[in-house]
């Protein structure tokens, strides 16, 4: 059975909008028809929290302008944040990706070598500024340059100089635009997209936005920007101090701010099961369930349950990825396995306790009950079969010891009958349950009737503990 990895290689190894599971080319099409029509410079940001879908919006929309001839860059912030100046990094991304004018009977100082040129003078004349002020004076601009020993007037004449470079910089950034724009049939600005700013260093991602500000303000270029406003904005606090109000500060550098819908969840995990050929695993295993669809319905549980954004699905789906094929032929008890990679990573002392009988499912149950976002699942009345299902499997997979399990049922069974007979209302009583821990023991008599005879005997969840850390040490 073939091993898949989720691939993420940059735009230019995408087909646009493939696995787009949360429909957000429509998005990508209003918004490009919107851009279209902007001449002035211009900053979009487009907001999702840490893991909602930025960087594959940004890609796939991208790159699907670009395989319609639009004249695109994409600028990922946190591969250049080790640069010491984002405007270095920026001439290279331009450099690699900006076509060249085409049949131009222009100056050759207009075409893309030209723009990099007057770039590069750029950084060399603010580099004189930078050496001087860092050295503490102790580096002249003037033992570099040998102009004039007045270092007052040095440094006049230095700033000067940047201010020449960057009207003559902008001033063929602009022309070169309006080129491009003119030779696009669409008649469409420069887009560059900057994804990643969220997880660069906080002095590198302000200076990413100083420079879109100060040197690439210029007609016929837009930007793009994928953010975490709150995670930028704890940046600004970071460089700035807390008193300073980061979505003020961005305001000076973003004119128009898009948020992306919330994703549905349970539609990003069908995706993500699809992408990663998982269906062929769970329909090969003994899984003593209903495949996709009750591994999908607990994944959306669970995803809610912790509070999981898009990326840590995704980072789940791809240690199970992995994890569910080293079991062979054996059941692999998805609903299960799914809840003990996510309490590993989130409580790894209960999950270790757990899955070595050192806790039971009361104090599993209490755990889960006191998560930030538990009332939806643990309280909710047409949650109750889930939630119970889940209580069952937990018991019947917490020890090997049958004359435990029968116990625990007993008293579980004992107290939803009292429940039932003191005339509790339904939504708090729970009617499946003596059925529910039932079938959950005719399983767990079954796993271990084929598991046993070629292993120790053990439980459901020492069993799937011992797959999970063989694997992911």
């Amino acid at each position: 059975m073939t091993l898949y990895k989720n691939l993420n290689n940059g735009s230019d190894n995408l087909e646009p909008w493939v696995g787009d599971q949360l429909n957000r080319q429509k998005i990508a099409k209003k918004l490009t028809t919107i851009l279209t029509t902007v001449k002035q410079p211009f900053v979009v940001s487009i907001e999702a929290p840490f893991g909602g879908g930025k960087s594959f919006f940004l890609q796939h929309w991208q790159k699907s302008l670009k395989e319609d001839n639009a004249n695109t860059v994409f600028f990922n912030a946190w591969e250049t944040d080790y640069a010491d100046d984002p405007l270095m990094a920026f001439l290279a991304t331009l450099e690699a990706q900006l076509p060249d004018i085409k049949n131009s009977s222009t100056t050759k100082s207009l075409n893309k070598n030209g723009i990099i040129e007057s770039g590069k003078k750029l950084l060399t004349s603010m580099a004189l500024n930078v050496i001087e002020t860092g050295s503490a004076g102790i580096i002249k601009a003037s033992d570099i340059t040998n102009a004039d020993d007045n270092p007052t007037i040095q440094r006049y004449a230095n700033f000067k100089s940047s201010q020449q470079y960057i009207v003559h910089f902008q001033a063929m950034l602009t022309a070169y635009g309006k080129k491009l724009r003119e030779q696009d049939s669409k008649n469409r600005p420069v887009i560059i997209f900057v994804d990643e700013l969220d997880r660069c260093r906080p002095n590198y991602a302000i200076e990413v936005l100083e420079a879109i500000k100060h040197f690439f303000s210029v007609e016929n270029f837009v930007f793009v920007l994928g953010v975490d406003k709150a995670q930028l904005s704890s940046s600004i606090g970071a460089v700035y101090g807390p008193t300073v109000d980061g979505t003020a500060y961005l305001q000076k550098f973003i004119e128009w701010s898009y948020r992306l819908p919330e994703p549905k969840t349970k539609e990003f995990i069908t995706q993500l099961l699809h992408r990663f050929h998982l269906e062929e695993v769970l329909k090969s295993k003994d899984n003593f369930t209903d495949g996709s669809q009750l591994f999908t319905e607990y994944f959306t549980y669970y995803s809610r349950l912790f509070s999981l954004q898009l990326r840590d699905v995704e980072r789940y789906f791809t240690q199970l990825n992995v994890i569910m094929r080293s079991f062979d032929n054996r059941p692999i008890f998805p609903m299960l396995l799914v809840l003990l990679v996510i309490v590993r990573d989130k409580n790894p002392t209960l999950y270790r306790k757990y899955c070595t009988e050192q806790v039971d499912d009361e104090q599993v149950m209490h755990y889960l009950k006191d998560l930030s976002s538990s009332h939806w699942f643990m309280e909710h009345t047409d949650k109750r079969y889930a939630r119970d299902l889940l209580h069952a499997w937990i018991v019947a997979s917490g020890t090997q010891d049958r004359q435990i399990l029968d116990c625990r049922f007993e008293k579980l069974s004992e107290k939803y009958n009292e429940l039932s007979n003191k005339g509790v209302p339904i939504d708090q009583k729970t009617e499946y349950m003596v059925e529910i821990l039932s079938s959950a023991l005719i399983k767990h008599d079954y796993f271990c009737k084929i598991s046993f005879p070629y292993t120790p005997k053990q439980s459901i969840a020492n069993y799937l503990y011992d797959h999970i850390e063989d694997i992911t040490q």
